[in-house]
């Protein structure tokens, strides 16, 4: 969190004195590459196993994992439908 924000406080020392300095200011590169600093410093710190690890731990056996990676699939696929849906809805012009 304190990468995103040094480097907003960064993007906006750049500004000229008198423009408005708000995140909607920013533009689609500049929160590129925000996204990808933090990624990156990340991903230096988070070891690629560690989600592994950690349901290898909470489940007893693998059919709990199945059991798991199963609903857990049915849920998204539901969720990923139903936003789909309702933005199509909401991209509709007036």
């Amino acid at each position: 969190m304190l990468t995103q924000i040094e480097n907003i406080e960064r993007i906006f020392s750049t500004y000229p004195e008198g423009k408005a300095k708000v995140l909607e200011s920013i533009d689609s590169d500049q929160v590129f590459k925000l996204n990808w600093d933090c990624y990156s410093k990340m991903a230096k710190v988070i070891e690629p196993s560690l989600l592994t690890s950690y349901f290898h731990r909470i489940f007893y056996n693998v059919d709990h994992l199945f059991i798991f990676k199963k609903q857990f699939t049915r849920y998204h696929a539901t969720n990923s439908l139903f936003a789909y849906a309702f933005n199509l809805g909401s991209t509709e012009p007036h």
